[in-house]
């Protein structure tokens, strides 16, 4: 593995689309407006996984398209994690 694949964590996300709309989740104190997403297990795929956080978080059940929307990086500081 190349010193940069390291940097990141793989998570899978759903963007949830019913009858052409798409459905807005909240998180579980219903403050926030959240995508369904998680870390990519052992042996699962982004997909596998988008389809068990839209479970897990929504309760919703479907199938996943062919193609991914696409993708994207984020960068965290690791003073994110230091205690303060």
């Amino acid at each position: 593995m190349a010193d940069t694949e390291k940097a990141y964590t793989r998570q899978g996300a759903a963007l949830p689309v019913r009858g052409g709309q798409l459905c807005l989740i909240t998180s579980s104190n219903g403050k926030r407006w959240i995508i369904p997403k998680g870390l990519i297990d052992p042996g699962h795929t982004a997909a596998e996984t988008a389809l068990i956080e839209s479970w897990e978080e929504a309760g919703l059940v479907g199938t996943i398209r062919r193609d991914p929307v696409g993708n994207t990086r984020k960068i965290k500081k690791k003073s994110q994690y230091l205690s303060k």
